[in-house]
């Protein structure tokens, strides 16, 4: 009966694919483009669905999706229907054993998937695992690990006791500073950026709450699947991707301060008592308010920029890409220098291609100097991407 049993299993896990993979996009065509690309060569050794939600786009036409990517399914909102409800949209269309909600404004390297769904089998009590996110100039983004926001946690980042002693066991527990970014241990809540879960507990949990419309919904999620399912939430410090922020909302806007505050008093008045609920909300409403005001002016929007008064460019990477990426440089910024050395630079492209790939070139990306620019470029795509400025719209060459 046993053995019987195990063949059943086994049988039902090979009718199945490995990992569904979620993507919603709201308005960066250009970053979701690279996102896919990425995902794709990432699963070269595993059997991966892809699924992109759309919410409703106006940045351009996205019937390319379907010629350029043939392996994705696509669904196009008539409406934007807000961060969870369209992950849930995804969701009912997964069929992996294991599903990854993933943010359009990031680039997966071509170890990353293989070595999640590897942690997951041989990590029984896992449930949801989240990985090392860096932004554009290869820092850390801290809500990669987080812990729950209680009012004293939630207190000690809105006040900045938690920036000005970050690695402290006290004050620095919302980001977990005191624990190791390289390393793996559980932690209370991951970032939806890039969340990778059992498909099982997602079923039961109920996948994401869609009273969230958008921010929040990442932190109810994880801290459902922690405490009403058996199994932990994981941090892989051993697995980096790459997440440009800012693209997909302009954090000092109204419209951001609004929808972040509607969220975060959903969350508190979900789990806390109504004067507690109060209290916290308050302080969030403050904490938030306070960053919109240091943030205003600093954005600049930098989207189709032509490059006429960029400095010095260095062309990393694989040989043959950078061949191809010269004649279009020379034609799109005549005026730019292209330097033989990279201390001359300002400004590095990687050329991803054969013998150059993304996990190299994140790889460079940490051990490179903080004052320059860092651009991707993968033949297969016409355009350049970056993001040098967590707080800036990022950069999209058209070639």
């Amino acid at each position: 009966m046993t053995f019987i049993l195990y063949i059943a299993l086994h049988s039902i896990r090979d009718m199945l694919c490995d990992l569904s993979v979620v993507v919603v996009n709201y308005n960066v065509r250009y970053f979701l483009e690279y996102c896919l690309l990425s995902v794709r060569k990432a699963s070269a050794d595993l059997r991966v669905q892809v699924i992109v939600v759309d919410n409703a786009s106006s940045d351009g036409d996205y019937r390319w999706l379907a010629e350029r990517f043939p392996e994705v399914i696509f669904k196009q909102n008539a409406q934007n229907q807000g961060f969870g409800k369209a992950n849930n949209q995804g969701l009912s269309l997964a069929d992996g054993e294991f599903v990854l909600f993933l943010n359009p404004d990031t680039i997966v390297p071509e170890n990353a998937l293989r070595e999640c769904v590897d942690f997951f089998r041989k990590t029984n009590d896992c449930g949801a695992l989240g990985v090392y996110m860096m932004d554009g100039k290869g820092h850390f983004l801290p809500e990669s690990k987080r812990s729950n926001p209680t009012p004293a946690v939630s207190f000690y980042k809105l006040s900045g006791l938690e920036k000005l002693f970050p690695r402290s066991k006290v004050f620095g527990q919302y980001a977990l500073g005191y624990l190791d970014e390289n390393r793996t241990f559980p932690v209370p809540i991951l970032a939806g950026a890039f969340l990778m879960a059992r498909k099982s507990l997602l079923e039961k949990v109920g996948g994401f709450d869609e009273a969230f419309f958008m921010y929040g919904e990442d932190i109810d999620l994880s801290f459902r699947l922690q405490n009403n399912t058996g199994f932990r939430n994981y941090f892989l410090g051993t697995v980096k991707i790459l997440h440009f922020k800012g693209e997909s909302s302009k954090q000092d806007s109204l419209h951001y301060n609004k929808i972040f505050n509607d969220a975060m008093g959903v969350f508190v008045r979900k789990y806390h008592s109504n004067i507690k609920a109060s209290l916290m909300h308050g302080s969030i409403r403050l904490g938030t308010s306070l960053r919109a005001i240091a943030l205003k002016g600093k954005r600049k929007k930098e989207k189709g920029k032509n490059g006429a008064d960029i400095g010095g460019l260095f062309l990393e990477g694989d040989a043959d890409v950078k061949a191809i990426l010269m004649p279009k440089l020379r034609q799109k910024m005549p005026t730019a220098p292209l330097s033989n050395t990279i201390d001359a630079a300002e400004n590095i492209v990687f050329c991803i291609g054969e013998n150059y790939a993304f996990e190299k070139s994140l790889e460079d990306l940490s051990q490179y100097s903080n004052d320059k620019n860092f651009y991707w470029f993968d033949p297969k795509i016409n355009t350049i991407i970056g993001s040098n400025d967590k707080n800036e719209t990022g950069v999209v060459w058209k070639l």
